[in-house]
């Protein structure tokens, strides 16, 4: 008994480790994918096409989208933009041939808890994303290099990415195919491609799948069919994802998410963003998976409340939460706290988060979870 208590000891040790080198393996690569802000749907609107070339959200601007980042976004924006409808910015008139764009990030990370404390500078990422397009087709590639940590926590310089790569064909004002490399379209788009919903449900950093996708955007309902391969050798199973969004009103939207991945498992989710008043806004994900294999269910949810104070500061309260298996306690990773965003002069943004973190598996008692991360986008 005492030898099977130590064996068991030794284990939970290396899983300590593992997960906190993983944990700050997330955090140190949140996304090699241009920022989707779906708290713009609060403005009214509630198409990603109005704003980016991609019918899901996320990735390259549009002329119009940059625009609207500095009438809408940016501290003290001059009002340069007219407050028009998606028909006069989905125009023909409007479409740009040559589409480009680019990313840079730094991320200051903190954690502190019974059995580390940690600071840590990480260059996150340098990107490039272009586009030749045209009123039937368009073709994207987004390439650069990211930080990325060795397995022994060390610095192991630069890697590679091709985070986008996708012929896109509008077959009429409604109905689009995409197909080649990009991110599926499951759950919320959100910035922060580490919390809950994304990284821990295969939706984060490297999660770029070969797609498939049939989308139909009308004008109050939007929906996504996607057929994807694995991410690559003995890495998950061929995919078959379907969402189902709904504009509730001219500046809220819910959606319905399903997925399912061979034999491995099954997803089921929802998302909402809604303004409460002219400055409250808030958005959530809640997603359950269930693993076919291990038969066991998992629940994660995403939730912020945020506040405006003025054009381009924002404070919010942030939620995140995931637990891989509802029967076992220490997969469970619990933050919850505060946070500060302000975007001071065009293309920059500046996002603080300091969230308290109970994570049993890398400590038995609750710590500080923290970071700032400064993003220059064009």
């Amino acid at each position: 008994m005492v030898g099977l208590r130590r064996q068991w000891s030794v284990i939970l040790q290396e899983v300590n480790r593992l997960k906190s080198l993983l944990s700050l393996l997330f955090l140190s690569l949140l996304s090699s994918l241009s920022y989707a802000y779906p708290e713009m749907i609060r403005h009214g609107y509630v198409s990603c096409t109005t704003c980016h070339l991609s019918p899901a959200g996320g990735g390259l601007l549009t002329s119009y989208g940059k625009s609207l980042a500095k009438e809408l976004l940016t501290f003290k924006s001059a009002k340069l933009v007219e407050p028009v409808g998606e028909e006069k910015a989905n125009n023909q008139e409007v479409i740009e041939k040559w589409i480009y764009g680019a990313n840079a990030r730094v991320l200051l990370f903190h954690r502190d808890n019974e059995y580390e404390s940690s600071y840590v500078t990480i260059p996150m990422q340098l990107e490039a994303n272009g586009a030749y397009n045209t009123e039937k087709y368009a073709f994207v590639l987004g390439a650069g290099v990211a930080g990325q940590r060795s397995g022994n926590g060390g610095e192991s310089g630069p890697a590679f990415i091709l985070s986008n790569a996708y012929g896109l064909y509008r077959m009429n004002d409604e109905f689009n195919i995409r197909l080649g490399q990009f991110l599926p379209a499951y759950g919320l788009n959100n910035s922060l491609h580490a919390i809950g919903t994304r990284a821990p449900i295969g939706l984060g950093y490297k999660d770029q799948r070969p797609t498939l996708e049939l989308s139909f955007i009308g004008e109050n309902w939007t929906f996504f069919v996607s057929q994807s391969s694995e991410k690559g050798t003995n890495n998950g199973k061929s995919a078959t994802s379907a969402q189902g969004q709904y504009n509730l009103t001219q500046n809220s939207k819910v959606a319905l998410n399903y997925w399912t991945e061979g034999d491995l498992r099954e997803l089921y989710g929802f998302w909402f963003v809604t303004p409460i008043s002219e400055h409250f806004y808030l958005s959530a994900d809640y997603n359950i998976q269930k693993e076919k294999k291990f038969e066991t269910d998992g629940v994660f949810y995403y939730a912020k409340f945020g506040y405006e104070f003025k054009q381009g500061i924002h404070g919010y309260l942030m939620k995140d939460f995931s637990q891989r298996d509802t029967q076992l306690k220490f997969t469970k990773v619990d933050r919850y706290g505060i946070g500060f965003q302000m975007f001071p002069i065009l293309n920059w943004e500046v996002d603080a988060v300091w969230l308290k973190e109970k994570n049993l598996v890398s400590s038995q008692v609750e710590g500080d979870y923290a970071y700032i991360m400064v993003h220059y986008y064009l």
